[in-house]
């Protein structure tokens, strides 16, 4: 995945699967924090804007053509927030980016913003139905770890337990944190239920990091389900 496609939804699901990842790996505070951090710089590049059809029809439009540019192409992923950050000031500063935009009719600096924004809250909206979907099988999933916990032995049945216990607490906490984003408006959200299924096709049309953060969940539903 090109690291400079920070304005992309897809960008935000692979870091929620880093967030995840490094989380199971044993440092759940530290990722959970990091995940804050990266939430407060979003935030503030985001502060003040909201989209309007207009936006959203342009980012449709323009997003793989703008995913394109060299500098989106550079592979060097930024790990943490203040990367990030730095990665948005070059972007702006990238000639080839200030021409492509310019010559498309679009504002470089208002553009990235807005593309952003509409990132933001069509990932916000995709996790909390994640969520929902999680909370809705919490009881059958812990079922599940209770029957697979009666064929091994305790120290397996204990860190199945823990991994159980850990995901939903990553969940919790990745909800709270995603909070410090602007909310949405109501003419925002109606947008993005009219335009939604063409945004995520722009935006996801060459790139894996969504699948890599989905396969989580088809993971869990196709477990869930034979149990």
């Amino acid at each position: 995945m090109s690291k400079r496609t920070v304005c992309a939804l897809v960008f935000t699901m692979l870091l929620v699967g880093n967030t995840v990842a490094r989380a199971q790996a044993g440092a759940m505070g530290d990722a959970v924090t990091e995940y804050e951090e990266w939430m407060k710089v979003i935030a503030e590049f985001t502060r003040g804007i909201e989209f309007g059809e207009k936006d959203i029809q342009a980012v449709i439009e323009y997003w793989p053509e703008m995913n394109e540019l060299e500098i989106m192409q550079e592979d060097d992923s930024a790990e943490v927030a203040s990367e990030f950050a730095r990665d948005v000031r070059q972007i702006l500063a990238d000639s080839e980016y200030q021409q492509w935009a310019r010559s498309r009719g679009l504002e470089p600096e208002e553009f990235l913003r807005r593309s952003m924004r509409i990132s933001m809250v069509f990932m916000a909206r995709q996790m909390e139905s994640q969520q929902e979907m999680l909370a809705s099988q919490q009881a059958s999933y812990e079922a599940m770890v209770e029957q697979s916990c009666a064929q091994v032995d305790a120290e397996t049945c204990a860190q199945m337990r823990s991994a159980m216990e850990q995901s939903l607490a990553i969940a919790a906490a990745m909800k709270n944190a995603t909070k410090q984003l602007p909310p949405p408006t109501a003419a925002e959200l109606e947008l993005l239920e009219q335009y939604g299924s063409d945004l995520e096709a722009a935006m996801m049309s060459e790139d894996e990091g969504y699948d890599e953060y989905d396969s989580d969940y088809e993971d869990y539903e196709y477990e869930d389900d034979d149990g």
